[in-house]
């Protein structure tokens, strides 16, 4: 999974899952939160997304910032827009 934050200016940081220092696991939308100018974070918008490689080939997957951690992260540092893969795989938006 991936994350990418970009404002009017353009892309000003991503971020990617990984294990994290602790092996506790970082999600990529903190991991590109982490890495942002936070004086650019105010009506950003962050894009996430992810792709599977399967036996019949490969396809992205469902991509929607998680409730509990993530969600709360991206409103606490005053983004404006989240874009994500739906189940269906469609891109949907949500404007905050």
């Amino acid at each position: 999974m991936a994350a990418v934050i970009s404002d009017n200016y353009g892309i000003f940081a991503w971020g990617w899952n990984h294990a994290g220092c602790d092996g506790n696991g970082v999600h990529a939308e903190e991991h590109a939160l982490s890495r942002a100018n936070p004086r650019r974070l105010h009506g950003a918008t962050i894009t996430i997304a992810g792709i599977r490689h399967r036996k019949n080939g490969t396809g992205f997957v469902f991509s929607k910032p998680c409730e509990n951690r993530c969600a709360r992260l991206i409103k606490k540092f005053g983004l404006k827009k989240i874009e994500f893969i739906t189940k269906t795989r469609e891109w949907k938006t949500i404007f905050l």
